[in-house]
C-alpha cells in the first residue's frame, strides 16, 4: 500500500512539474502577430505558426469576447468537431447561451490571464488557461489553453484514498489484535466446558459461544489480511480462498441489510498467480457496488434482494480460464451511461455516495493480473460482472 502511494505522489509530481512548465512558458511568451514582418509575409508565418499549434498535445483556440471561435487546433478539432461556426459554450458545454462566468469576457475586460479547471461532457477533466492576445487587426481576443488533467486528478484522488484505505487499515489491525486476545480466552473457556461432563443445557449453550467466538476470530483474521501491506508482490493462492474470505467479512452487513447470498463455486479452482490484496479490492467493489444497488432497488426486505456470485473453470480461445460471475438484481445502470462506467470519477451512484474510481480501479487491476472484466446490466433489472482469471496449470 506504501509503495503504491509514493508512486502515485511520484507521478502526481511529475504531471504537476510538465504542467507548471508549460504555464511558465505561455506566461513568458509575448503572444502577437508578427508586427515587424513585412505584411506580404504575415499570411506564410502564421500559417506555419498554426501548423505548429496542430502538433501540440493540448487544444488552443483564438476567441472573440463573446465566444465566437477564429481559429482552432487540430487537437481541438477532433475532441469538439470541425464545426468552428458553433460558439465555445455550444461546442464545449452544449449551452444555448453564454457562460454566466465566461474566462473569455474576464481576460478582455480585465487584461491579465486567467486560469480554472473544468469538466466536459465526456467526463474528463481540463485545466484551461486564458491569455489576452491582439490579432492583426488589432482586435482584442482571448488565446485558450487546455491540459487534459484527469489522470492526475485520478491520480490524486486514488492517492487521498489509499492514504485513508492505509491509516484506516492500521486502524483496523490495532482494533482486531485488541479483540483478538479476548476472543481467544472466550473460545478457550467455551471448549473447556464442552470438555466436562456438564448437561446438555449449559452443552448446548457453550457449543453456542465457541461457534460465535470462532465467527468473531476469522472476521479480525481478515480484518488484519486486508490491512496488510503487501508491497505489490505477486504469489500463488487460491481464488475460492479470497472469495470466501471477502464474502465473510461482508456476510453481516449484507444480514442486517436483508440481502441474501447465493453461492455456486466449482470444487476444483486452479489457483492464480496475482496479488491477492488487489484481487481481495475488486470483489470487495464489486459485492459493495452491488449492495448499493439492491439497497436502492430494495431498501426493505425483499424476495429479489440478493446476490449470487459463482466461479467456475472454462477455456476461453484454447486456454484454461476461471469465470467469477458477480450477479444482482439492483437498481441496474440505465442504458445512456453504460458507455461512462468505465471513466474515471463517473458514478451512478446518489448524492456523495461513490467516487467515481471502483471500476475504473477494478479494471486496471484485471488488465494487470492479464485477466478481463466485462460489464452487462439491465435498468432496474439487474447487473451482472464477469471476471476472467488465467488459470494456473501447474495445479
Amino acid at each position: 500500500m506504501r509503495k503504491k502511494i509514493e508512486e502515485l505522489e511520484a507521478k502526481i509530481r511529475r504531471l504537476e512539474e510538465e504542467l507548471g512548465k508549460t504555464k511558465k512558458a505561455l506566461q513568458n511568451t509575448k503572444i502577437s502577430c508578427f508586427p515587424c514582418i513585412a505584411k506580404e509575409n504575415k499570411i506564410n508565418i502564421q500559417d506555419r505558426l498554426f501548423t505548429i499549434l496542430d502538433c501540440l498535445p493540448a487544444w488552443i483556440i483564438l476567441l472573440e469576447p463573446g465566444g465566437c471561435i477564429r481559429f482552432a487546433n487540430q487537437k481541438f478539432r477532433q475532441k469538439f468537431g470541425n464545426n468552428l461556426k458553433k460558439p465555445c459554450y455550444l461546442l464545449l458545454k452544449e449551452c444555448s447561451q453564454a457562460c454566466i462566468y465566461c474566462p473569455a469576457r474576464e481576460v478582455v475586460k480585465e487584461k491579465v490571464p486567467f486560469e480554472i479547471e473544468f469538466k466536459t461532457l465526456d467526463e474528463r477533466v481540463y485545466q484551461l488557461f486564458a491569455y489576452p492576445f491582439k490579432d492583426i487587426d488589432g482586435t482584442d481576443l482571448v488565446l485558450e489553453l487546455g491540459i487534459d488533467i484527469t489522470e492526475k486528478k485520478m491520480l490524486e484522488l486514488e492517492n487521498i484514498r489509499n492514504h485513508q484505505l492505509a491509516a484506516l487499515g492500521e486502524v483496523a489491525a490495532s482494533i482486531a489484535h485488541e479483540i483478538n486476545n479476548p476472543i481467544n480466552g472466550i473460545i478457550n473457556y467455551a471448549q473447556i466446558l464442552l470438555d466436562e461432563n456438564i448437561s446438555s443445557h449449559i452443552s448446548g449453550i457453550s457449543e453456542k459461544m465457541l461457534k460465535e467466538g470462532n465467527r468473531i476470530a476469522s472476521i479480525v483474521k481478515n480484518m488484519l489480511l486486508l490491512s496488510k501491506d503487501t508491497k505489490g508482490e505477486k504469489k500463488e493462492f487460491s481464488l475460492t480462498d479470497i472469495l470466501y474470505d471477502t464474502l465473510e467479512l461482508l456476510e453481516p452487513q449484507f444480514e442486517k441489510e436483508g440481502i441474501e447470498i447465493k453461492t455456486e463455486i466449482h470444487e476444483r479452482i486452479s489457483k492464480i498467480l496475482g496479488n491477492q490484496q488487489q484481487i481481495r479490492q475488486v470483489f470487495l467493489n464489486l459485492l459493495t457496488n452491488a449492495r448499493d444497488a439492491l439497497n436502492e432497488r430494495f431498501p426493505g426486505i425483499h424476495p429479489e434482494k440478493w446476490v449470487k456470485i459463482s466461479a467456475q473453470p472454462c477455456c476461453d480461445h484454447g486456454e484454461m480460464m476461471t469465470r467469477v460471475i458477480f450477479y444482482d438484481q439492483g437498481i441496474g445502470v440505465p442504458p445512456e451511461r453504460l458507455e461512462k462506467i468505465w471513466i474515471p470519477f463517473f458514478t451512478t451512484k446518489p448524492g456523495n455516495k461513490g467516487t467515481g474510481l471502483g471500476l475504473s480501479i477494478c479494471s486496471n487491476i484485471m488488465k494487470e493480473h492479464n485477466g478481463q472484466i466485462d460489464f452487462e446490466s439491465v435498468y432496474k433489472q439487474f447487473t451482472k460482472v464477469s471476471l476472467l482469471f488465467p488459470a494456473n496449470l501447474k495445479d
